[in-house]
């Protein structure tokens, strides 16, 4: 083989290889024209690249943070909605039984008695309330409903005040199976502990612990039980002490409003602390995609002016290999 025709296959050797190297260039140069990101990190922040995981894990855990404060959220509205709900049972219900149970009108008492237990059964699918599929009020048994069916607790009610002929000796009973571990919260409450709290900003956590265990829930189905028991026959035969019945029920929902005011309260107040723990942590995470942004970017002149020094140097090797090598442009394209 000649000298000459080594010489020819080492150029063209030569020249492919700038030819891809310049192609690679053009193809990068083009990327961050049209992204205006760099296309090579490492090369771009000289090997740095600790700045930049470190934003990332920033953004990555206020990313986090806004979508536990948006779950958590969700929850508080739902169960401010649900007591809302509940409050305004009771506070329809409470005038009209204290009313009755004033006089001696047995028509009168069996119709309140009925709207009695239309409360309790609308109350206890209040407590039943979901978000998809999670319930709201059952703690840690998401899946679950968080009470037992209406029925079921009247009829465990029946049982605890059968043979008490009194409205005060009734109200007693209630008012213990309500309080006794065995009672409503073994056989009427049929979810779990409080759940976890969750962390909704850095250092600052919110404790969905609202269930159908609650104090403020507990009186005000107490309330309403009583009615519901006078619908199903209690106290039977005896329209004064029924009136009497009748008349406790109402001030026991009466009684519970402070404590459902008080729950509310504190639903709002964690409210208040979601919304304001969004705010800071979108702030925060404008801040921070600004300086990853700061990292990243190209400018769009330089960018621009790289790319258009890119074309013209492979034009002007295209030429030079035509030139050279006696080869077709098409051939390197």
């Amino acid at each position: 083989m000649s000298a000459s025709a080594i010489g020819d296959s080492a150029r063209g050797f030569v020249l492919r290889q700038q030819t891809t190297a310049l192609k690679a260039e053009l193809d990068r140069r083009s990327l961050e024209s049209t992204t205006g990101q760099q296309a090579d990190l490492g090369r771009a922040l000289h090997g740095n690249l600790g700045p930049l995981a470190a934003i990332d894990a920033s953004l990555a855990r206020a990313e986090a943070h806004l979508s536990a404060a948006a779950t958590a959220e969700t929850r508080a509205n739902a169960t401010q909605t649900a007591l809302e709900s509940l409050s305004s049972l009771c506070e329809d219900l409470a005038g009209s039984l204290i009313s009755v149970g004033t006089g001696t009108s047995s028509t009168a008492i069996t119709t309140v008695a009925g709207q009695g237990r239309v409360a309790f059964d609308a109350a206890l699918s209040t407590l039943s309330s979901r978000i998809g599929n999670r319930s709201i009020f059952a703690g840690l048994e998401t899946q679950g409903a968080a009470v037992a069916s209406a029925d079921t607790i009247l009829d465990a009610l029946e049982a605890a005040v059968g043979g008490l002929t009194s409205a005060g000796t009734v109200a007693a009973a209630v008012d213990a199976w309500f309080s006794d571990p065995a009672g409503y919260a073994s056989i009427g409450y049929l979810g779990g502990g409080d759940l976890s709290a969750v962390e909704i900003a850095q250092g600052e956590t919110v404790a969905p612990d609202v269930t159908a265990l609650d104090p403020a829930i507990v009186d005000t189905l107490k309330g309403l039980a009583l009615a519901a028991l006078l619908d199903r026959g209690g106290l039977s035969g005896n329209t004064e002490e029924q009136a009497a019945l009748v008349k406790s029920a109402g001030e026991s929902l009466y009684e519970s409003a402070a404590s459902r005011t008080a729950l509310s309260a504190r639903i709002g107040i964690a409210q208040d602390r979601i919304a304001d723990a969004q705010t800071g942590t979108a702030a925060e995470k404008t801040v921070l995609s600004s300086r990853r942004l700061s990292l990243v970017s190209t400018d769009p002149y330089e960018a621009a002016t790289a790319l258009t020094e890119a074309q013209s140097q492979l034009e002007t090797l295209y030429a030079v290999t035509a030139k050279v090598l006696g080869l077709k442009l098409s051939d390197y394209l």
